[in-house]
Order: C-alpha cells, then sequence, then structure tokens
C-alpha cells in the first residue's frame, strides 16, 4: 500500500542527511592526520621531541588520550617513547608501558607488527598483551595500531589509546596504513635515532650543530655553555664514536641517521 512507503519521513530524511554528515567527519579526520603528520615531520627535532609531537598530534587528530611509540627491539617490541593527555596520569602510564613487552601477533601492537597493516579493533579478552586495560590506568586501552613500515620491515608501531571505543572508517585505515609507510621512510633515514645511544642528549646536540657548521663558540653560544665545554663535549663524542675529529664525527652521525 502507498501509505507504508514511507510511514516516517522525517525519519528517512534524517538517516539520508547523515551520511553526508559522517562522509564529512570522515574527511575532516583524514585531513586532520595528514596534517598532524606533515606537521610532526616538517618540526621534527630528534627522537625525544619528535616522538612526542608525533603521538599528541596524531592522537589529537584522531580523538585519543594517550599513545606511544614501539620500537622493534630483537623478537620484541618495547616502548620508545609515551605521551598523554594532562589529564592522564602520565606517570603511571609510562611505567606501565616501560615494562610492557610486545610479542609479534599478540594485542592490537603485535598484530600491526605482524600484518604490517593499520589495526583498530580491540583483541579478544585476554589476548591484548602486555598493554591491557589492567595495566594501564584510567581505564585506557589500546584502539588504534599503526606500523612505520619500509617494505618488509617494520621500524615502529604507534599505538594509541582511549577509555572509550574509537570508531575508525575503512578508508582512514588506509589513510593510515599510507601514513605508516610515510613514516616508514622517514625513519629509515635516522635509524641511528631509534636505537639506544651512546651520546648523552647533550652531546647529540652538539654534534648536530656541529654537523650545522657552527663553530665551537657559536655552539656555546646556542646551548648557554662555555666554549671551554663544548670542546670537552666534543672530546667525549670522538671517544665514545671512535673517531678523531669533527669532521669524522659528524660524517659517522650522518652515516648513521644520529643527525641530520
Amino acid at each position: 500500500m502507498a501509505s507504508g512507503v514511507c510511514s516516517h519521513p522525517g525519519e528517512s530524511l534524517g538517516r539520508e542527511d547523515a551520511r553526508p554528515r559522517a562522509a564529512l567527519d570522515d574527511a575532516e579526520r583524514e585531513l586532520s592526520v595528514l596534517g598532524a603528520i606533515l606537521k610532526s615531520l616538517t618540526m621534527w627535532e630528534g627522537f625525544a621531541r619528535g616522538s612526542e609531537r608525533l603521538l599528541r598530534e596524531l592522537a589529537g587528530a584522531l580523538g585519543q588520550m594517550a599513545g606511544t611509540l614501539w620500537l622493534p627491539r630483537g623478537q620484541l617490541l618495547s616502548a620508545g617513547a609515551v605521551w598523554s593527555l594532562p589529564s592522564v596520569d602520565g606517570d603511571a602510564l609510562a611505567r606501565a608501558l616501560s615494562e610492557a613487552r610486545v610479542t609479534r601477533g599478540v594485542g592490537l601492537a603485535g598484530r600491526a607488527w605482524e600484518r604490517r597493516e593499520a589495526v583498530d579493533r580491540p583483541t579478544a579478552p585476554g589476548d591484548d598483551g602486555a598493554t591491557s586495560r589492567e595495566r594501564l590506568p584510567q581505564g585506557l586501552a589500546p584502539m588504534i595500531a599503526v606500523p612505520c613500515s619500509q617494505g618488509e620491515e617494520v621500524l615502529g608501531v604507534i599505538e594509541l589509546y582511549s577509555s572509550a571505543r574509537a570508531e575508525m572508517s575503512s578508508h582512514l585505515m588506509q589513510v593510515l596504513a599510507f601514513a605508516g609507510r610515510d613514516l616508514g621512510l622517514f625513519f629509515a633515514r635516522r635509524r641511528g635515532q631509534l636505537t639506544p645511544s651512546s651520546l648523552s642528549p647533550r652531546e647529540a646536540q652538539v654534534l648536530s650543530l656541529a654537523g650545522r657548521g657552527l663553530s665551537v663558540r657559536e655552539i656555546g653560544e646556542s646551548l648557554t655553555i662555555s666554549p671551554a665545554t663544548v670542546k670537552t663535549h666534543l672530546e667525549h663524542i670522538y671517544r665514545k664514536l671512535g673517531v678523531h675529529d669533527r669532521t669524522a664525527a659528524v660524517a659517522h652521525a650522518l652515516r648513521g641517521g644520529f643527525i641530520e
């Protein structure tokens, strides 16, 4: 009967209006993700600050509360960087993640590592590995994991956390997958930053400025330290890297990806 074709016209119209709104929301999130990654990589200032900004920007674009960058250490992943909103107990989160190790194929990050693809579905109960709800503070749980890969190699996995389920469209997950490959290429050029360094943070700063051609005096002015202290740092750098002069130290650091 004709009367049964559209018994609730307002409800039908609402569903039709919801589709373009949902598409617009997805498009905005996709642009936010791409903008977050572009901003983070453009403003990269070494691993510590760069990875923290990357987690902050990407989590913000996806409405997440915290994140970590897992790095391969042999057959396990360990936390290389951790970030969280001020509302999260950051110390408790950092402790939980620093003690955790992720096995390939186990948990969200482990699945992203094994499959080399972005995943967003929580794992089955009892299969969320070291980053379970019981171990993370304030009810946080893994929601999204993105591998940073170059070809068959995964150089890191970004895992984001929230206390509420994240709904991700298939197209947004594809955007994250492409972003992960871009991040993999970026990290591949900076492998030295992803491995434990024998250089102290200050020594790494001195070497980075030396690589830009700054003199001892200019390095001291930039870091607000004396030229004598700069020379001492350079001597320590030469000894740790097994080289004899500044040129060789900079060349060694550039080859290893310690500086850009």
